[in-house]
């Protein structure tokens, strides 16, 4: 069942992981750095490493704030 819905799946882990990495519940204005993620997380073929790396990318940058 995963692997048909890889996108529901990986919005889904990104959305805890960047809660989680950020000490927060996520809000409406984190909606698109959500998206953002996913988007590139599924070009990278859904790896992992490709979710901590765009999660750390966007609080580096002060996205989520």
């Amino acid at each position: 069942m995963l692997i048909s819905r890889k996108e529901d799946f990986t919005r889904a882990f990104v959305q805890h992981m960047l809660a989680y990495a950020l000490g927060r519940k996520l809000d409406y204005y984190d909606a698109k750095t959500v998206r953002e993620i996913t988007a590139q997380v599924a070009q990278d073929d859904y790896k992992f490493s490709r979710v901590v790396m765009e999660i750390a990318k966007a609080i580096r940058f002060g996205i989520g704030g």
